[in-house]
């Protein structure tokens, strides 16, 4: 049952991710620290807010008191800003197309590093299903003309973070609200400070671009706590073949909501990942299917 949810919290956190170009859009005009420090900000209030309602606030406490969890959870913290701040960077200059592939390219680190930190195996159907992945990534790269540096950046930064946060004990809500605790003081001085000096976007550009930064909160803290619960209930490589919902579905929105060119070339490196998605998930619910009726018959 625990897999079966950490399924259907894998898929909605990546719908998530995939939607939040069209809520990025209306904060275009706000430098991409200061966003980063408004999801920060708000964050911590929404998971606060989260804590408290499940009654887990002695038991976050007793987390934080735990040394080994403060600096597991501080190097994903830090990790997730930079992480946050880059991909914040690359829409509003324009890199948009780069950052996707980023994401394309992150679930193949996903599961490169769950083979090579967690012993994970994979089945000769799930290594063709990687291998035309990695052809397509290959050709994307390719197709792009230049080094995808913050493709690549992005792409193992986020690789970096799921594998710190599966080594924790510390569940999902807990690690986000501690996360984004240490994030805090650091987040709320530079926006006052951008406040104080009069250069602040926080009320600036109207009352419609003030929600949507205090919203950031909720638009960042919901996706991340279902992603936080699917990396501890799924292997990082099932997890990373769901993620191509995300960059998949940011595809969709940048062609038929925005416009943007979506040349034949590229097309055939989209069509090579779903073709590997459709051979992963095909190929688990055969193995899944043939184990349980070997269970039946064997009662």
């Amino acid at each position: 049952m625990q897999r079966y949810f950490g399924v259907l919290a894998a898929i909605a956190a990546f719908a998530m991710w995939g939607s939040l170009p069209i809520y990025w859009k209306q904060v275009a005009m706000v430098p991409a620290l200061e966003v980063l420090c408004h999801r920060t900000a708000w964050s911590l209030l929404v998971t606060a807010i989260i804590v408290f309602s499940l009654g887990r606030w002695r038991e976050v406490m007793a987390e934080m008191k735990r040394g080994g969890n403060i600096k597991i959870l501080l190097s994903s913290a830090l990790l997730l800003a930079a992480n946050w701040l880059l991909y914040i960077w690359a829409v509003n200059s324009g890199y948009i197309i780069e950052a996707s592939l980023g994401y394309f390219i992150n679930p193949l680190i996903n599961i490169g590093c769950g083979c090579l930190f967690f012993g994970e195996r994979l089945r000769r159907g799930q290594i063709l299903a990687l291998f035309i992945a990695s052809c397509a990534v290959i050709y994307l790269t390719v197709y792009y003309g230049r080094f995808p540096w913050i493709a690549i950046t992005l792409a193992f930064s986020f690789a970096a973070y799921a594998v710190v946060h599966k080594k924790t004990t510390v569940s999902a809500v807990n690690a986000l609200f501690i996360e984004t605790v240490m994030l805090f003081l650091p987040a709320v001085a530079y926006i006052a400070w951008l406040q104080y000096t009069g250069v602040g976007s926080f009320l600036l550009h109207g009352r419609a671009t003030t929600l949507f930064l205090v919203g950031a909160g909720v638009a960042t803290t919901i996706p991340l706590l279902c992603f936080g619960y699917a990396a501890h209930n799924l292997r990082l490589a099932t997890l990373g073949i769901f993620q191509y919902i995300a960059p998949s579905l940011s595809l969709v929105i940048g062609i038929f909501l925005y416009g943007e060119d979506f040349p034949a070339q590229r097309m055939v490196g989209f069509c090579l990942i779903w073709l590997a998605i459709l051979l992963y998930m095909g190929e688990s619910f055969y193995q899944r299917n043939k184990q349980n009726k070997a269970l039946g018959h064997g009662e």
